[in-house]
């Protein structure tokens, strides 16, 4: 029950974003990319961990390139797609 619950939450949470997206692109409103950039790690021992960030590190990067418009839109799309599968699935 309590997945069924949360999974509409997340949809209609995920389609008011993807509302506030169309209304965002429709006024025109660009995005402004605030990564810039992290420090690197020198420790030979955390080269894995490391090697991890820095691929998070870019995923975000190229993310925070996208627009305004284009984040809420997949915020919305991530949102909707999880809510849909907590209620198909009920893993709680």
């Amino acid at each position: 029950m309590a997945s069924r619950i949360i999974g509409w939450i997340l949809i209609v949470l995920g389609v008011l974003a993807f509302l506030a997206t169309l209304w965002s692109f429709a006024r025109g409103i660009p995005g402004v990319p605030i990564y810039t950039g992290h420090a690197p790690i020198s420790s030979s021992d955390l080269q894995a961990v490391a090697d991890i960030l820095d691929a998070i590190a870019r995923i975000l990067e190229n993310f925070a390139r996208l627009s305004l418009s284009v984040q809420w839109a997949l915020l919305g799309l991530a949102s909707i797609g999880v809510g849909s599968y907590l209620i198909s699935k009920r893993p709680f």
